[in-house]
């Protein structure tokens, strides 16, 4: 698979700037992080890369009061939550619970039921178990897990046909330490790199319908009723 340090020489000539060690761009403190932005952009606009963590259950502990749980440290938001034999379980928003099971919280069972995000970064489940459960727990997963500095070493989780977009992005960011007129001509790459943001996620939405918009984060496409 590709890794960063395999697209730092194509970014180089985008830039005009000689291949190597960089002139005035450093590969190491400049080139590789901005092109880990790109990537963190690209999955908080698509979605993208999901992650199905089959061979690492996730525990459910026993509660008897509702208790948020902590998603894993490379997951970006929850998408799905498995049971025995792969079964999904129904996903609710505290809205949903709320209006349809008052009195939710205090209910108490031997299995999961349902599913509900808390945020992005945690997650709960309907009733409280009486029983730890072990779940499969699908995610958006972070790019590049690890944290900086980056070695150019790590693996780009994205198809190749993307790479382009990616590197558009990344043209973008760097320009912005030449200034004007260069970092405005420079929106023409960053255009580009949205669009191919847009077919990156035309692709993943037969997979799954969460994904996040430029409007700030989490989808905006609510109901009249939920944003009364």
């Amino acid at each position: 698979m590709a890794t960063i340090s395999t697209l730092a020489s194509d970014i180089q000539n985008q830039l005009e700037e000689p291949v190597g060690p960089g002139i005035f761009w450093d590969i190491d403190n400049e080139i590789f992080p901005d092109f880990v932005v790109a990537l963190n952009e690209s999955t908080l606009i698509t979605g993208e890369p999901q992650f199905r963590a089959a061979t690492s259950l996730f525990t459910i502990p026993t509660s008897t009061v509702f208790t948020p749980l902590a998603l894993p440290a490379d997951a970006v938001a929850l998408l799905r939550v498995e049971g025995p034999g792969s079964m999904a379980f129904q996903k609710y928003s505290l809205w949903d619970l709320d209006r349809h099971l008052p009195g939710w919280e205090l209910s108490t069972g031997p299995n999961p039921l349902a599913w509900f995000p808390f945020g992005l970064g945690q997650f709960g489940v309907y009733p409280n178990l009486t029983a730890p459960a072990e779940v499969i727990l699908s995610y958006v997963q972070m790019p590049v897990p690890s944290a900086p500095p980056w070695d150019g070493t790590q693996v780009i989780p994205f198809q190749p046909e993307y790479f382009d977009g990616l590197k558009d992005a990344a043209q973008h960011y760097l320009q912005l330490k030449e200034g004007d007129p260069e970092f405005t001509q420079s929106f023409g790459a960053y255009n580009r790199f949205l669009a191919s943001c847009e077919r990156m996620s035309n692709f993943a939405w037969r997979k799954n319908s969460l994904r996040f918009t430029k409007s700030g984060g989490a989808s905006s496409a609510i109901t009249e009723m939920r944003q009364k």
